[in-house]
């Protein structure tokens, strides 16, 4: 789901460094399908190493708001 929000319809990825990043930010969204699909939309426009790098290296919490919205709900 992430690699095709992030690389849309590109067959091939032509830098499998970004591909290795994505799979470590995919590991930070806690399998939740709104953190994957908003992160990859927004990778889609990061196109070099360093922006992924970025992103993956950016501290956030998505455990704790997706607790807090589960209990809102």
């Amino acid at each position: 789901m992430f690699c095709l929000f992030a690389f849309g319809d590109e067959k091939k990825v032509e830098n499998r460094n970004l591909v290795s990043i994505g799979k470590e930010i995919v590991k930070k969204c806690n399998g939740i399908p709104l953190a994957i699909y908003n992160i990859g939309r927004l990778m889609y426009f990061k196109k070099t190493e360093n922006d992924w790098l970025k992103i993956k290296n950016k501290d956030f919490e998505l455990p704790t708001i997706y607790e807090d919205i589960c209990t809102e709900l």
